[in-house]
């Protein structure tokens, strides 16, 4: 089996806490460390609501601190709905 790029063992990190700045490089990641990173993204982000959601005019953003995303859109609601979905961060990894 081949070895990989990353060294997430993801049977033992259920455990670990999230920091967005020890995220490891996006090359480097498998389908399930996405899909494992995916799910941890929208938790952090669930647990801590309500984001700092700022407006420049018609449009709501929210910089967030993984990867250096912006999300955006017109609604204020489908900001923060994005931010704690795991399809949303899954697509963008």
């Amino acid at each position: 089996m081949k070895a990989s790029p990353c060294n997430l063992d993801l049977n033992h990190i259920s455990s670990v806490e999230f920091h967005p700045d020890n995220l490891p490089a996006l090359p480097g990641l498998t389908p399930r460390h996405v899909n494992y990173l995916a799910g941890r993204i929208a938790a952090h982000f669930k647990s801590k609501l309500p984001l700092d959601i700022q407006s420049t005019g018609a449009d709501f953003y929210l910089k967030s601190d993984i990867y250096d995303t912006f999300i955006k859109s017109s609604i204020r609601d489908a900001v923060e709905k994005k931010a704690t979905c795991r399809k949303f961060w899954r697509r963008l990894l």
